[in-house]
C-alpha cells in the first residue's frame, strides 16, 4: 500500500536553556510537495532559525511548523504564512530549531485568546511530536518563487495555502525536563 503523506521523524533533547528539535521529512509518494517550515522574522529582516508554534491543548507538547489557522470570529488582513519548499518524490530534508525554555505556548494568535492571562506551559511528563505542513505541488498554483539565504521557496497566499495544507505528525518521545523546567 502507498503511503499517503510524507515521513516525519522527530528528535528532541534539552540542551541548557533550551530543546533542540530535530526533524527528517522523507518524501514516500510518487509526486513533489510542499513542505511549510520556513518563515521569515519581518523585524530581523532575516528566515528565522527557530520559529515553531506550541501547541499545548492536549496532554502532549505539539511543536509544530505549518500555515496556523485564524481563530473563528477573528478577521485578519494579512495573516503570517510560512514559506514551501519542494521535496521531490523520494527524497529527504532535514531541519533544526531550538525552543526556549519552560515550553510555553505559542501561535500568531496566542495573545488574542490569553488576553489578560499567560500562556499555557508544558508540564515536565507530557510527550512531544512535531507536526508539519504540507500540501502537493500540483495543488498549489498561486505562488511567489523567491530565493531567500540561498534557498529556493515558495510564499502562497493565505487562503491558497491554509486550504490545501495537510498535516503529519511525528510519532511522540518522551522530553526529559529538568525540574527547574517543570510546572
Amino acid at each position: 500500500m502507498e503511503s499517503q503523506q510524507p515521513t516525519l521523524t522527530m528528535r528532541a533533547k534539552v540542551d541548557g536553556n533550551d530543546v533542540k528539535v530535530g526533524y527528517e521529512v522523507a518524501n514516500p509518494l510518487s509526486f513533489p510537495i510542499y513542505i511549510f517550515d520556513r518563515l521569515y522574522d519581518m523585524s530581523a529582516e532575516k528566515m528565522d532559525p527557530n520559529w515553531a508554534y506550541v501547541d499545548l491543548s492536549s496532554n502532549r507538547i505539539v511543536v509544530c511548523r505549518q500555515v496556523w489557522p485564524v481563530p473563528t470570529g477573528l478577521h485578519h488582513e494579512n495573516p503570517e504564512v510560512p514559506y514551501g519548499r519542494v521535496i521531490a518524490p523520494g527524497a529527504k530534508i532535514k531541519g533544526v530549531f531550538a525552543i526556549h525554555l519552560p515550553v510555553a505556548e505559542s501561535d500568531p494568535y496566542v495573545h488574542i485568546r490569553n488576553s489578560g492571562g499567560a500562556a499555557r506551559v508544558a508540564h515536565a511528563s507530557d510527550d512531544i511530536v512535531f507536526r508539519l505542513g504540507w500540501a502537493p505541488v500540483r495543488e498549489l498554483h498561486g505562488g511567489s518563487p523567491v530565493e531567500l539565504e540561498g534557498e529556493q521557496l515558495v510564499l502562497f497566499p493565505y487562503p491558497e495555502a491554509i486550504q490545501k495544507q495537510r498535516l503529519a505528525t511525528s510519532l511522540p518521545a518522551k522530553l526529559p525536563l529538568p525540574a527547574s523546567a517543570a510546572h
